[in-house]
């Protein structure tokens, strides 16, 4: 079995099921961090709620265990801890499909577990009257448990092991040797040890039917594997989540980014839950931006979330061959396309950029006007699958529409687009939006050549890849500003850009991602290279290999 390794303690690491996910330190610490929700992203959450915010590890005498590495295992983590010549082994795991989370410590001597419980809800609650308690422990046979006051759940905390309430909040494992098992979740009877290594088995089989160990460079292994685990299920919708610590939720971009990535790794059924979550909350009309995981929509109307959700879709359809999935939302998919779609010129409002001068309604984005002819190129192909030849027809002309209108966005002197029009002006930027036109290939290669050439030139794409933008208003977000960055999935899009158009991509890009694999929490990409600002573990980075 696969195994990456750190020393870094301060690193952080998730590890999580349908169920939920946990955020942590490789050394166990939870971090009093977050941007969404004010120092309380990381703990262990059943979403929408997260139930407990601290752990710790101390001797008989109140003295900490001194952490020695982190490991990231195909399925499960590992926090390893000395106490002299001594070691403690700590795995965490959630279990494949139940809301249920593990703690399996492997020992030679006793010593004391400490966790600390909370209710807090996800971003977005006070919205549905949530907040946050501290919840009140009581004893039941086998352990403890706590009803929850925003939602009518109970969580369990049991142990094979003696615990100890120290405070309404508050518990202490007494760890003994040679095994000691903590189980936290809904509902989980029988025997804690036997019920670990089952979940445990359960979910290595499952991983490896969908990600062979066998003929996968650890790039494309670890990445799949991110996959895997970004799948989450709570009432208000199922399928992958964009990042942690972050976005625990389902985005409309995203989904078309990542979305790409599943189908080159043959995630079908991950993929087809997304989109039947966004199209959930479209009610026919517009895909969100983001679906928080108690079902609050939390994004404003963005019209190029539609068009790259009918794109996404369609390759859906063709790759998996779900001609049924074209049948029940082909009806669909065309309504929110013309819904979205003016009967002159092309939607204004914001784009993907996400930066205040691109934020505005009325300005047109260059990459909402790709996105557009990409959804009516696939929206097309889908009207000829369904023998709807007028419809065929209709999407042809918008398709043909948006590439002669292209023209009017090519700085033919300087070798760029403008990245937005104004009242028909249009104006460079200098955002990673100018590949879109060779992402979608709506060019042909001499253009293609000189604009990567002028970009190159102008500092937009560097040895490091595509750079997210060449200007910075302060409006930064928990990302500490966003331009000289770059996104993993800007140099997925200049690679995709490149391998169309038979470029030369900058050729440190395979190097990066290897030592981003590497760094940080072993086995995870981040959102912004090199960068331990934004998600640390974020889905749609891994387009660039999955490609």
């Amino acid at each position: 079995m696969r195994c990456l390794t750190s020393d870094d303690p301060n690193a952080p690491f998730y590890e999580a099921g349908k169920r939920g996910y946990f955020l942590a330190r490789a050394d166990g610490t939870i971090l009093e961090q977050g941007f969404h929700i004010p120092g309380r992203m990381f703990g262990l959450w059943f979403p929408p709620l997260r139930v407990m915010k601290d752990i710790w590890l101390e001797d008989l005498h109140g003295r900490k265990l001194r952490f020695s590495r982190f490991e990231t295992h195909m399925v499960g983590r590992k926090m390893v801890f000395t106490y002299g010549e001594k070691t403690v082994g700590v795995e965490v795991l959630f279990d494949k499909d139940a809301p249920i989370f593990f703690f399996s410590i492997q020992t030679s001597f006793p010593f004391y577990f400490g966790m600390r419980f909370d209710e807090t809800p996800v971003w977005g609650s006070e919205k549905l009257g949530w907040r946050s308690y501290v919840p009140d422990l009581t004893v039941i046979e086998g352990g403890y448990e706590f009803k929850c006051k925003n939602i009518p759940r109970v969580y369990r905390i049991k142990s094979n092991s003696r615990m100890l309430s120290v405070d309404v909040d508050t518990l202490m494992v007494e760890v003994k040797p040679p095994s000691t098992v903590i189980a936290i979740g809904e509902d989980f009877p029988g025997n804690l040890l036997e019920r670990f290594e089952n979940a445990k088995g359960k979910k290595r089989t499952y991983y490896e039917s969908m990600n062979p160990e066998i003929g996968q460079d650890d790039s494309v292994f670890w990445s799949k594997n991110m996959l895997l685990d970004m799948y989450l299920e709570t009432e208000a919708g199922r399928g992958i989540v964009a990042g942690h610590p972050e976005f625990p939720w389902w985005f409309g971009v995203d989904t078309f980014f990542t979305g790409l990535a599943l189908l080159k790794a043959g995630m079908y059924e991950h993929l087809e839950d997304t989109l039947l979550t966004l199209m959930e909350y479209a009610n026919d009309q517009f895909i969100p931006h983001e679906i928080v995981s108690n079902g609050v929509n939390q994004g404003s109307k963005r019209p190029i979330e539609t068009f790259m959700f009918v794109n996404i879709s369609m390759r859906y359809v063709e790759a998996s061959g779900n001609i049924e999935f074209l049948k029940l939302h082909y009806d669909v998919m065309k309504r929110m396309f013309f819904l979205s779609m003016p009967r002159k010129g092309y939607p204004s409002g914001p784009g993907m950029v996400e930066l205040s001068f691109m934020e505005t309604e009325d300005v047109v984005t260059l990459d909402t006007v790709c996105a557009v002819h990409a959804a009516a190129r696939a929206l097309k192909q889908g009207a000829r699958m369904m023998g709807k030849r007028e419809d065929e027809r209709t999407f042809e002309d918008v398709e043909k529409r948006t590439l002669l209108d292209l023209r009017e966005w090519y700085d033919e002197e300087n070798g760029v687009f403008f990245d937005v029009m104004r009242k028909g002006k249009g104006r460079f930027l200098g955002t990673f939006i100018q590949m879109f036109p060779l992402f979608f290939n709506m060019v042909d290669r001499d253009t293609a050549v000189k604009v990567l050439e002028s970009l190159k030139k102008l500092g937009l794409v560097m040895k490091e890849g595509l750079k997210h933008s060449m200007l910075d208003n302060g409006i930064n977000g928990f990302y500490s500003g966003k331009a000289d960055k770059i996104w993993w999935v800007a140099n997925a899009i200049l690679k995709k850009s490149c391998m169309q158009y038979d470029l030369m991509c900058p050729e440190f890009l395979e190097e990066l991602y290897i030592r981003d694999l590497y760094n940080g929490m072993p086995g995870a990409i981040p959102e912004i290279v090199g960068e331990k600002a934004g998600c640390f573990a974020q889905a749609w980075s891994t387009l660039f290999v999955l490609i």
